[in-house]
Order: structure tokens, then C-alpha cells, then sequence
């Protein structure tokens, strides 16, 4: 993805934000120079606007503006995820070196192969070499949330991809993500979304 400087500028001048234009100067200078200054991994929210980005569900009248907002959705998830990593290395007490912050990357590696029968803090625990602590707190410092609010979020995200492709029936998808029982599925759903995954597939 390229953007242009003055662009970027424009994100980040809204308005009088002494913390955004210091934000803006550090990643200006930082592009000047030729180092990198946005570094991390796709968290679930990023997986599914770069899904949407290339779907071709939307009329083509608007699809142009439909993936400008995509792109700048994309792109303020990952200057957040960022600028979070960032501190982690620098400031976080509980991740002290390279191999736990890999450790802790690995822990969302295996909710991500197998978020409907995830393994328990304590066996996630065993297989990264983590104690349960710094997995707990070094997991929220580096992705800025909890082990299973994570959980939560890629389930959810998931669901939110798969209910966009319209190939499955809402009780599938829920078990395919973990929920056995659907009202369960669809209660998660709209706490998260604010409709029911009926009602997502109809907009």
C-alpha cells in the first residue's frame, strides 16, 4: 500500500492534536530516512478489510470511494497496532526480550489454528514455555487485549467474513468458529456488530 507524505499529513492534522502531529513528525521523519516505522502482524480486523478490499460485492458506481475507506480503515488498524508494539519493546516490564515477545506471537498463532477448540491458558501456558502471568499481561501489552477477547474478536471477524461470502447457514458458521449452541453465536454476534448475523447478511 503507498500513500504520498502529504496525504499522511492530512490523517494526521484534523485538528489542533499536539499527539497526532507528534505522531505524524516521528513517522515523517522516519520515511525520510528509509527506516521502518510500521512494523506488526494482520490482526483479525485487518484480515477481513483486506478481504473486503477485494471483493466485488459493491456496486461499481461506488466502488471506488468503497475501498478508499477500506484502505484508510486498513491503514488506522495498523498505525494503532504500531504504535502498540512499539511501546511493548520498548516500555513493557513483562515481555524483557526478543524470545518472549515471540513467544507471545506464537500464543496467537495457536488461537489462530484452532479458535473453535482453543487450548486453556494453562496448557497454552505449557506449550509456549510461558508462566501463566506474563502470558496473561504480556498478551495484552503486545496486542491490546486479552487472550480471549482476542479469541473473541477472531471468531467474530471470522463469522463476519464467512456471513459476506453467503455460502453457509448461520448455525454453520457458528460451529465452525466454536459455538455449538446458535443463540449463543447470535448473541456474541450482535454485542460485537449490533445486528444479528441474519441481519449482517441482509445489508
Amino acid at each position: 500500500m503507498l500513500i504520498s507524505l502529504k496525504k499522511l499529513h492530512e490523517f494526521f492534522m484534523p485538528g489542533p492534536n499536539m499527539a497526532d502531529r507528534t505522531s505524524f513528525e516521528t513517522l515523517s521523519k522516519s520515511m525520510r530516512s528509509g527506516d521502518p516505522a510500521i512494523q506488526g502482524v494482520l490482526s483479525p480486523s485487518m484480515s477481513v478489510v483486506v478481504s473486503q478490499l477485494t471483493g466485488s460485492h459493491i456496486n461499481q458506481s461506488f466502488r471506488q470511494l468503497y475501498r478508499k475507506g477500506k484502505v484508510l480503515e486498513f491503514f488506522s488498524l495498523y498505525l494503532d497496532q504500531s504504535k502498540r508494539s512499539a511501546i511493548t519493546a520498548a516500555e513493557c516490564p513483562y515481555v524483557a526480550n526478543d524470545m518472549d515477545i515471540d513467544r507471545i506471537h506464537n500464543v496467537r498463532q495457536l488461537l489462530e489454528k484452532d479458535m473453535a477448540n482453543p487450548p486453556s491458558l494453562v496448557e497454552i501456558a505449557k506449550i509456549t514455555g510461558l508462566n501463566e502471568f506474563k502470558l496473561k499481561v504480556g498478551f495484552k501489552q503486545v496486542y491490546g487485549n486479552t487472550v480471549y477477547g482476542y479469541l473473541n474478536d477472531l471468531r467474530m471477524e471470522t463469522a463476519r467474513k464467512m456471513l459476506e461470502e453467503r455460502k453457509h447457514q448461520v448455525k454453520e458458521i457458528g460451529f465452525s468458529i466454536g459455538y455449538n449452541n446458535a443463540s449463543h453465536f447470535i448473541s456474541a454476534f450482535k454485542k460485537k456488530f449490533g445486528v444479528t448475523p441474519n441481519k449482517y447478511m441482509e445489508g
